[in-house]
C-alpha cells in the first residue's frame, strides 16, 4: 500500500467515514467503521481464458424441461454397488474387485436394456480408493456396450460415429446411474442425550 493510500486511511479513521479510492492500476474500497477497523479490498481487472475441453471428464447432462419425470423401476433391474465406511465393495451384498465390476455391470447393462438401474452407495468417510475409480469402471461398463453396439450399427466406434448415430445409441444404451451418499457416524463417538 502506498504512502498516499496510508494518509487516506488515516484522514477517515479520524472522519470516521467510508472512502472509496480509485487508481490507475486497481479498483481500492477502503471501510472505517465507529471503532476505527480498517478493511481494504482490492479488485484487479483480470482476463481469463478457460479451454472448454479441459477439466472434468464427465459434466452433468442439461436440463431437459420436454421429457418427462422418471419412473419406478423394478427392484430385479437395479443394482447395488455399496462402498461402506470401512473401504468394503459388495455389488449386491457379494464382494467383488475393480475387474469384476466392469464385467457384472457390463452384463447387468446388456440383459436390462433401458429399463436397469445402477445406484452407486458411498458411505460420507475417508476412503482409500478414491469413488471415481469406481464410476470409472461403471461409465467403462456403458463404453464398452455403446462401442459394441456401433461396431454392430455402423461399423466404427461410438465417438466416431455422427452426433445422430451418438443419439440413437444412448436412447438405446442409456447411462442411469444413481447415486447415494449416506453420513456415517464417528466410530468413537459418544451417543448424546440425558440418563
Amino acid at each position: 500500500m502506498s504512502s498516499e493510500q496510508h494518509a487516506i486511511i488515516e484522514r477517515d479513521m479520524e472522519n470516521d467515514v467510508s472512502k472509496e479510492r480509485t487508481t490507475q492500476s486497481s479498483y481500492t474500497k477502503y471501510y472505517v467503521n465507529s471503532r476505527y477497523l480498517v478493511y481494504a479490498v482490492d479488485f484487479l481487472p483480470v482476463a481469463s481464458s478457460m479451454d472448454l475441453d479441459k477439466g472434468l471428464s464427465r459434466q452433468l447432462p442439461a436440463i431437459d424441461k420436454t421429457k418427462t419425470p422418471p419412473t419406478a423401476v423394478d427392484s430385479k433391474k437395479v443394482i447395488r454397488l455399496v462402498i461402506d465406511a470401512k473401504n468394503q465393495v459388495t455389488l449386491d451384498g457379494k464382494s467383488v474387485t475393480m475387474k469384476e465390476i466392469l464385467q457384472r455391470a457390463t452384463q447387468f447393462i446388456q440383459t436390462n436394456g433401458k429399463a436397469h438401474l445402477i445406484q452407486l452407495q458411498v458411505t460420507a468417510t475417508h476412503h482409500t480408493i478414491p469413488i471415481y475409480t469406481y464410476k470409472n469402471q461403471l461409465v467403462a461398463a456403458y463404453n464398452t456396450l455403446r462401442n459394441q453396439r456401433s461396431l454392430n450399427l455402423f461399423g466404427k466406434n461410438f465417438e466416431l460415429c455422427s452426433y445422430e448415430q451418438q443419439k440413437q445409441i444412448a436412447d438405446e444404451i442409456p447411462v442411469r446411474i444413481s447415486e447415494v451418499y449416506i453420513a456415517s457416524k464417528i466410530d468413537n463417538a459418544e451417543e448424546g442425550g440425558t440418563k
